[in-house]
């Protein structure tokens, strides 16, 4: 009856947030988005992204648009409103110092159904998410890393 006992116990525990860890939990108003193409910083969203990132206790949705988006009239200009936008929402877990997001809508189909790993970091009222250090789409021969800076909205 103990062993069963401590057996519960024990279960409970594992369940049980870290009180040590900072709660993510908030709104959060994007402030940077820099991405790192082998030493080289680009800012394609620009120097003034927009997007809001929404961290409740359960879920967790995310979007961001480039800034001075204009509405397109040709298939070309669609195109590039598409390359100006990432949005994603999905349940999400804490390991650690990562953010893990089980993808379950995205404006970009491959990510459907991924799990989509951020290491993060808490400076003051600023939430900074990192990715992996990964191989580049349009040239996997070099390695990048994206870099999101987030400011809590009070």
């Amino acid at each position: 009856m103990l062993r069963l006992a401590g057996v519960f116990l024990l279960g409970f525990l594992i369940q049980m947030p870290c009180f040590a860890q900072p709660s993510l939990v908030g709104t959060y108003r994007l402030s940077s988005f820099v991405v790192d193409i082998d030493g080289t910083l680009r800012e394609p969203m620009g120097k003034e992204p927009r997007g809001y990132s929404v961290i409740t206790p359960t879920h967790l949705i995310a979007v961001i648009t480039g800034e001075g988006r204009k509405s397109g009239s040709s298939i070309q200009d669609e195109a590039a409103l598409y390359d100006t936008l990432t949005a994603y929402s999905g349940e999400y877990r804490i390991e650690g110092n990562r953010l893990v997001t089980s993808v379950d809508a995205s404006s970009d189909e491959v990510w459907n159904g991924t799990q989509q790993p951020r290491n993060f970091t808490v400076q003051g009222n600023h939430l900074i998410l990192t990715t992996d250090r990964a191989p580049f789409g349009p040239d996997p021969t070099k390695m990048f890393v994206v870099c999101t800076t987030w400011e809590i909205v009070e």
